[in-house]
């Protein structure tokens, strides 16, 4: 049960991956809005970044897997950290380009967030008292 469980958390990261290069293109292809990652605003607007984006986001996934192999609970922490990653990701890119304006989230606000979603993640998967081993 474990095992399709984070399959399907796998497949639901890659999906929203996709999402998130798809709404990026739409926002600033249109120039709705900007890239706030200044570190690769020259590339998103070039398909072949996005490709190597989602390879990227592959291999960080085999890589969680790999490395928590012994410790399911830090895989699905891993996953939905991710996951809810994403999903505000591309929540703020489709109201910059539907509504014109975003959640004014620049790198450092997601690090924090990301950090912070982490920690909690973390600390309520392992408060719990089953074991999903």
């Amino acid at each position: 049960m474990i095992i399709t469980m984070i399959r399907k958390m796998a497949l639901a990261i890659v999906t929203l991956c996709l999402a998130d290069s798809a709404t990026t293109w739409a926002v600033v292809s249109g120039k709705f809005g900007y890239e706030a990652n200044s570190a690769i605003a020259g590339f998103v607007g070039y398909p072949l970044f996005h490709i190597v984006k989602l390879m990227a986001t592959l291999i960080v996934l085999y890589g969680i897997h790999a490395v928590t192999r012994e410790n399911r609970k830090l895989e699905l922490v891993s996953y939905l950290t991710i996951l809810i990653f994403y999903a505000l990701v591309v929540a703020n890119n489709l109201c910059v380009y539907v509504l014109k304006s975003g959640f004014g989230l620049s790198l450092s606000k997601l690090f924090v967030i990301f950090s912070a979603v982490f920690c909690l993640t973390y600390f309520a998967a392992f408060r719990m008292s089953a074991d999903v081993n």
